[in-house]
């Protein structure tokens, strides 16, 4: 049997959107290709990314991410506003199976009390007022698939935890962040992108430790005050057995940027970020 290909000649793509910049009349010289060492997964190559970058807003759209027309100045006039906050895009629906874009209903992003991502729908009365379909309005959580960011301002807030393994829970972790130490996550209705959701990962994790967990579990060990860090691990019992790794450089990292307690983000931004009634 002849042997795979070595993972990094596997999975190149420079040549091909080398060739597809040519076809697609794209200026060659704003194009820069980064890579590597080894395999860094999601959150820390974003970070290697970032670091590399030399514009002033970063945006970060994952690869299985399609951009729709005039999706970036809304993004980019919400951060001229207030450069000390991410903005994300209205992410519409594009099926794996066959590409059909679908323009979804607008939500904001949240999450339940096992740091597990939710969406969090509308009262539809709040686009009665006509400013409100153009404005940008307030999320608890990012998705993390698509966000612009200032450049200096994401480096000053800690970029993502490097401590955490290929994705997850990453975009929970940043939006706690943004909320208790500047000036929380928006949604820019006007800008709108569209996103595959795919129906399993076309790679793999590590095999050791399980990644979402031990991501979830670094979250919630920095960010969750003793109560909510209780209902965490009841309702992740596993996670009380991951090693969530060395947190002093995030606890420091919370001391210095003189960060609100939580309950300050739910009662001001989350307030139904509540455990289960039979546990009040």
């Amino acid at each position: 049997m002849k042997p795979s290909p070595p993972y990094e000649d596997h999975l190149q793509v420079e040549q091909d959107l080398q060739k597809y910049a040519v076809l697609a009349g794209w200026d060659k010289s704003k194009l820069h290709w980064l890579k590597a060492e080894k395999r860094e997964g999601l959150i820390r190559a974003k970070v290697y990314a970032a670091r590399n970058a030399t514009g002033d807003v970063l945006v970060f759209l994952d690869s299985h991410v399609e951009v729709n027309v005039g999706w970036i100045e809304p993004l980019l006039n919400a951060i001229q506003e207030d450069p000390r906050r991410i903005v994300q895009p209205v992410i519409d629906l594009i099926k794996s199976d066959n590409f059909q874009y679908t323009q979804v209903m607008i939500s904001k992003g949240g999450f339940d009390v096992s740091l597990r991502f939710q969406w969090e729908y509308f009262d539809w009365t709040y686009f009665n007022t006509e400013e409100n379909n153009l404005k940008v309005f307030e999320t608890p959580s990012l998705t993390g698939s698509n966000f612009a960011v200032q450049k200096k301002f994401f480096h000053e807030i800690g970029e993502f935890d490097l401590g955490m393994d290929i994705w997850g829970s990453e975009n929970i972790e940043v939006s706690l962040r943004l909320w208790l130490c500047a000036n929380g996550v928006f949604i820019a209705p006007c800008s709108h992108v569209g996103h595959v959701f795919r129906t399993y990962r076309p790679y793999k994790t590590r095999s050791d430790v399980d990644t979402l967990i031990h991501n979830a579990a670094r979250t919630a060990k920095v960010w969750l005050d003793e109560k909510y860090l209780k209902y965490f691990f009841d309702y992740n019992g596993r996670a009380a057995k991951v090693d969530a790794g060395d947190l002093t450089e995030r606890f420091e990292l919370r001391n210095r940027l003189k960060c609100k307690p939580l309950e300050w983000f739910i009662e001001n931004v989350y307030p139904t970020f509540k455990p289960p009634r039979d546990e009040l």
